[in-house]
């Protein structure tokens, strides 16, 4: 699989994240169609070849001519925006950072808020509690980006 092969076959634009084929391949995956069916883990993948592959990768190919050594990171979390401002080549560690948020947030009964902690080097660091599950995950967040490299 090249560069070449895909810049053949799709179009990219970057603003939207969305591919679409420039070529028919049966009569449901039309000229023009945008590329991708969501898959159980949340991720748009598209059949090439035979064999089913992340769009998020093939972006990758189309752009920068490479296959990605490592990991493609969704940003902002959401692995159906494949913009391209929302694409990262990261190592597993790195990606591993970027999770949802549900292990650092939890729901408090005995005090009636959500609380917010995380995990660094073994050692669970209290990072504050809220009423509003948003604002606790938000501490969570901003933690999280102190703590990648």
């Amino acid at each position: 699989m090249t560069q070449e092969t895909i810049q053949m076959l799709f179009d990219y634009n970057p603003e939207t994240g969305v591919m679409r084929r420039k070529v028919s391949v049966s009569s449901r995956a039309q000229r023009g169609y945008a590329v991708g069916c969501e898959n159980t883990a949340g991720y748009l993948v598209v059949r090439y070849s035979g064999k089913l592959q992340y769009v998020h990768r093939l972006v990758w190919l189309h752009v920068y001519g490479v296959w990605p050594v490592a990991e493609i990171d969704h940003i902002d979390g959401n692995r159906r925006n494949n913009k391209l401002c929302n694409l990262r080549e990261v190592t597993r560690s790195q990606n591993l950072h970027n999770k949802e948020v549900s292990s650092g947030v939890y729901w408090s009964h005995r005090d009636k808020v959500w609380v917010a902690t995380i995990q660094v080097a073994g050692v669970k660091k209290y990072l504050g509690q809220h009423k509003v599950k948003k604002v606790a995950e938000l501490l969570y967040r901003v933690e999280k980006l102190k703590q990648l490299p």
